[in-house]
């Protein structure tokens, strides 16, 4: 999908994105393998997904911004 989407998203963007993906697997081993997530472990999780939402949020203004 990540190569896929390299055609119709920016590099920088996509490449960002691909910080998610820890995040994304920790939940979903959580979830289908019953592993357990521990404090340190969500306080970081939350740090990384509000950061990509502000770095996308942040983007989407400045290209939405006409110059």
């Amino acid at each position: 999908i990540m190569n896929w989407a390299h055609a119709f998203v920016p590099v920088t963007l996509s490449s960002t994105l691909t910080l998610a993906i820890p995040v994304l697997s920790t939940v979903g081993a959580a979830v289908f393998l019953d592993q357990g997530i521990g404090p340190v472990q969500t306080v970081g999780m939350a740090i990384v997904l509000f950061s990509l939402a502000r770095f996308i949020h942040r983007r989407a203004r400045r290209l939405a911004l006409p110059e």
